[in-house]
């Protein structure tokens, strides 16, 4: 009954405004298309695909990428465990290591294998390497399709599921893998000197509040807001207003800066994360891609947080500062 009390006043909104209706209902219609458009495949994890068939001349298996088969078997069972298959003496064998999108599995058995019953069963299994798992977009035996519905949960032995809908997350994680090392390069580059930029300006602030004493920041304070006369209480006033509108626009960028350091940190970290457990990577084991991945949101979560911990003093300076002159400006020179 809550969530019902929270989304109708919203849908009545929708109503109300056409164009708000116009738009939720093309993002429905998009998100429901996209989802629904892909085709449905088995996704087989690890590198060994083992399923089982009856007698057989030629078995084709369509992938929905690229997977580099090593080799496959075909045993002949005859009502024996499945594992018993794998050094069955009735076995046929063919190295094949190529990357391929089909792949044709032959029965050499049945040449060999005359007088046996015909419904003995046939137990392949196809080893595969650089991969974490197969997709499998189709089966075809001796010319005839096979549902992959059927194929599943009958024949396939390995722990697998069967995907129907598009899933945004791989093409996602895909380009953010492709720009996230030229992206952070450049977001990286651009904090570390603003970081470089802010060290300079936030010293000079300290020496203001840690080193001047009051002469000399009351003798700054008439030089840089140009005070004529300091006995002129709306002089001074006006002085400290100038001065204000300053500590606001600076105000306003510390915490800009604040806000920014963390967020583009987290961001970058979580997208090199992304980069670094890609399945690409882990599929042709190449660690280097993996260990830069890590190096760079590591780097990212530190600049970010050094920018927000700089960002933070500076404001806290700059508060005490205008609490300073505030006192001198308005209290001391006005009351002259």
């Amino acid at each position: 009954m809550k969530i019902f009390e929270l989304f109708l006043p919203r849908l009545l909104e929708l109503v109300k405004s056409p164009k708000r209706a116009l738009l939720a209902v093309v993002i429905l219609v998009g998100t429901i298309y996209f989802i629904k458009s892909g085709d449905n495949y088995i996704s087989v994890p690890g590198n060994l695909i083992k399923f089982q068939l009856p007698q057989f001349r030629e078995c084709r298996l369509t992938f929905r990428a690229p997977v580099t088969v090593t080799f496959y078997t075909v045993s002949r069972t005859d009502g024996k465990k499945e594992d018993s298959a794998e050094t069955s003496p009735s076995t046929f064998s063919r190295t094949v290591e190529c990357a391929t999108t089909s792949l044709d599995i032959v029965n050499g058995l049945e040449q060999n294998t005359t007088g046996r019953a015909n419904d003995a069963v046939l137990f392949i299994i196809i080893g595969s390497r650089d991969t974490l798992s197969s997709d499998i977009l189709g089966v075809t035996v001796d010319g005839a399709p096979l549902s992959l519905e059927s194929f599943l949960p009958k024949l396939l032995k390995n722990n697998c599921e069967l995907v129907k809908d598009k899933r945004i997350r791989i093409p996602l994680a895909n380009l953010i893998s492709y720009f996230n090392d030229t992206v952070s390069n450049w977001i990286l580059t651009a904090m570390c000197i603003g970081i470089a930029v802010f060290i300079p300006i936030l010293a000079m602030m300290e020496g203001k509040l840690i080193f001047f004493s009051r002469e000399n920041l009351e003798n700054s304070l008439v030089k840089s807001l140009q005070i004529k006369n300091s006995n002129d209480a709306g002089a001074c006033r006006e002085a400290f207003a100038r001065y204000a509108a300053h500590w606001y626009v600076s105000h306003g960028w510390f915490g800009f800066f604040q806000t920014l350091g963390p967020a583009m940190g987290f961001l970058l970290t979580v997208s090199s994360l992304i980069a670094a457990l890609n399945p690409s990577v882990h599929a042709s084991n190449d660690l280097n891609g993996f260990m830069t991945g890590i190096h760079v949101a590591m780097v990212s979560t530190f600049v970010g947080l050094l920018l927000r911990l700089l960002a933070i003093e500076a404001s806290r300076v700059n508060d005490v500062l205008l609490s300073k002159v505030e006192m001198i400006l308005v209290t001391r020179f006005s009351g002259k």
